[in-house]
């Protein structure tokens, strides 16, 4: 595990960490596909 690119997390952490990413990332692909929708019925 290279600690530099985890800027010191313990190796649990860095698991949270990496799937809150992709949570964050999931939640704002669903917002966009949400606002592209509503555009479209404008």
């Amino acid at each position: 595990m290279n600690i530099k690119k985890t800027q010191g997390l313990q190796p649990a952490d860095a698991g949270k960490y990496r799937h809150l990413k992709k949570k964050v990332a999931q939640l704002k692909n669903e917002l966009r596909q949400k606002e592209l929708s509503s555009v479209k019925k404008k």
